[in-house]
């Protein structure tokens, strides 16, 4: 402070109360910065194919199975701090704008690109070719600016997988499509009501011919007896 003010306090503390006076003379001259905002991370957590097997940040293996769906849909999980997400136009806070998906970038390009405001996202793979491939989340700011991490660089995380067919990573298939194989497989080779069927009738023909054979011989008892009887 300089010397004119000093004597203006002491003047203010003669004349009022200490803690009014305290309180005038405690200032600076200087204005204190603002707290600065926490920088945002993000990172890819898991990829998970529909219906199929996942893939979790940590794990040396990055086959990826496409998803049993139409699309193939293989479902991104990611994790943020200090960051909000929301649709562009609604954001009320500095910290906020959107996840910025991209698929094999080159520069400015990329075979594939999906703007989100959730944690979750839905990337089609029907007809993404076998292989590897590159994938890539970036965060944005609704103005499209890109969110710098506490490094001074854009808060980017990729995961490079390899693409794979249904079954092709070892993922367990659905089995409600194997049912009607199995039922009708099944069916004509269970024996139990065709040995019931085929044991009926030949007990049937069996019976029937046994007892026509007992009639003949019956008959032919008859005229003898008769003879015998006449004789005597």
């Amino acid at each position: 402070m300089n010397d004119p003010f000093r004597r203006m306090c002491a003047v203010l503390i003669g004349l009022t109360s200490a803690g009014f006076a305290a309180s005038a003379c405690s200032g600076d001259d200087e204005t204190q910065a603002p707290k600065p905002a926490t920088p945002p991370t993000m990172q890819i957590v898991t990829l998970t194919a529909a219906g199929g097997p996942q893939w979790k940040q940590g794990d040396s293996d990055t086959c990826i199975e496409r998803g049993r769906d139409d699309a193939g849909t293989v479902v991104l999980g990611a994790s943020l701090t200090d960051f909000v997400l929301r649709p562009p136009g609604t954001c009320s806070v500095s910290a906020c704008g959107q996840l910025l998906i991209r698929i094999d970038p080159s520069g400015e390009s990329e075979l594939q690109r999906v703007d989100a405001a959730q944690t979750s996202v839905d990337l089609a793979f029907k007809d993404l070719p076998d292989g590897s491939h590159v994938l890539r989340a970036e965060l944005h700011y609704s103005t499209g600016k890109p969110a710098l991490g506490a490094d001074k660089n854009p808060v980017v995380d990729e995961v490079t997988i390899d693409l794979r067919p249904i079954g092709g990573c070892g993922g367990a298939t659905d089995a409600g499509t194997d049912a009607p194989t199995d039922a009708a497989t099944d069916a004509p080779t269970d024996g139990s009501s065709g040995d019931a069927s085929d044991d009926a009738s030949d007990d049937a023909s069996d019976d029937a011919s046994d007892d026509a054979s007992g009639d003949a011989e019956a008959g032919t008892d008859a005229p003898s007896d008769a003879n015998d009887a006449t004789t005597g």
